[in-house]
């Protein structure tokens, strides 16, 4: 998968990984009230460092891929401000993205390391994009709201986006009670079945925050499983650690 397949599409999944643990039942917002409530239900002045392990399953295949990945963000008052790297399981390849997301909806901005493949892309390997550890496609132009569904045993209202340049399309489940998307479902212009899907596996708690730390990528012929098994998530207030934006696997206090 090539690399520059990735800035063409102004998606982002800062899943806005960090997200307020309290929750609430609001059925009662219109579609538009409860996008914006979604778009920003995310606690401000925090941090997260998330690092865990990738694998990727293809048809055909005889093994299964593996890597190494790190997440470090910010919520500051005005965006998001996330560090990804991944890193061959192998000890081969490497590379990482700076990635920034402004609240108001402006373009997402992703910046490579200059040593990388200008044609490939570990990240890609793997179906995953910068931008799926960010979550902009909640600013793409809202086109419609389906019936609910419920994943994962959790209510979800289903809002269909569009991004209004590459005219992609997605059905995003977001959790009726946390305001938090569950699922993902992307269809290229014109499609009717989806070609990538994620699915959030598992969520971690630590005091009043909370993060996603799993969750599942597949599209035809192909599956990849996310977790994260080492999460520090923290105020700004009480200080951030050094190593949040490094390419260590390692994070010094």
């Amino acid at each position: 998968m090539c690399k520059n397949s990735f800035y063409s599409v102004l998606f982002c999944f800062i899943f806005s990984f960090i997200l307020p643990v309290t929750a609430s039942v609001n059925e009662k917002y219109i579609t538009k009230e409860f996008l914006n409530i979604a778009r920003n239900a995310r606690p401000e002045k925090t941090w997260a460092i998330l690092i865990g392990n990738v694998s990727n399953k293809r048809r055909g295949a005889s093994s299964i891929y593996k890597a190494n990945i790190k997440v470090g963000m910010r919520f500051t008052s005005s965006r998001i401000l996330s560090k990804i790297t991944i890193s061959d399981a192998k000890g081969g390849l490497s590379e990482s993205y700076t990635v920034g997301q402004p609240y108001n909806g402006q373009p997402t901005s992703i910046i490579a390391s200059e040593d990388q493949d200008n044609e490939i892309s570990l990240l890609g390997e793997f179906g995953l994009r910068p931008e799926d550890l960010t979550m902009t496609f909640l600013y793409w132009d809202l086109e419609k709201e389906f019936n609910n569904e419920s994943v994962k045993g959790l209510n979800c209202r289903v809002l269909g986006l569009v991004n209004p340049k590459t005219k992609e399309f997605v059905k995003v489940y977001i959790s009726s009670k946390y305001f938090y998307p569950i699922k993902v479902e992307w269809f290229k212009a014109n499609q009717e079945i989806p070609y990538r899907n994620v699915v959030v596996s598992s969520f971690e708690t630590q005091g009043n925050l909370g993060s996603p730390s799993g969750f599942d990528l597949y599209g035809p012929g192909w599956r990849t499983k996310v977790d994260f098994n080492n999460i520090r998530l923290g105020h700004t207030k009480d200080g951030i650690p050094k190593g949040i934006f490094t390419d260590s696997f390692s994070v010094a206090e």
